[in-house]
């Protein structure tokens, strides 16, 4: 196997609108394998909107590196049901270590018309 990757994730409601998230992933390749946890905080209004908070470092190894690294990364997920036929959703993350610095943004739109 060339390349392998696993991940687990988990969410504890502490209270109506309000839910705890954990995970841990990790993962081989040809050059370079990698370990990260993450924890966080999601809070909801039902079906109305939904946002999550979580902090992840991950440890990576490169091969042939002589040193691993420890990469953070802050990511903040929201979703809002605009309307019946309409939800639209952003997921951000801002990442740092020692072989990059990046934001990233993802926007999605799911619309479903009546048949």
């Amino acid at each position: 196997v060339d390349e392998l990757a696993a991940v687990a994730l988990a969410e504890l409601r502490l209270r109506p609108g309000l839910r705890l998230v954990a995970g841990a992933a990790g993962g081989r390749a040809a050059f370079l394998d990698w370990y990260a946890v993450e924890a966080g905080v999601a809070l909801d209004r039902g079906r109305r909107w939904d946002a999550a908070l979580r902090y992840r470092p991950e440890l990576v190894a490169y091969v042939g590196a002589l040193d691993r690294f420890v990469g953070h990364t802050l990511a903040l997920d929201g979703r809002v049901h605009v309307g019946p036929t309409l939800d639209a959703a952003v997921a951000a993350s801002a990442t740092t270590g020692d072989d990059r610095d990046a934001l990233a943004v993802l926007t999605t739109l799911a619309w479903r018309p009546a048949p």
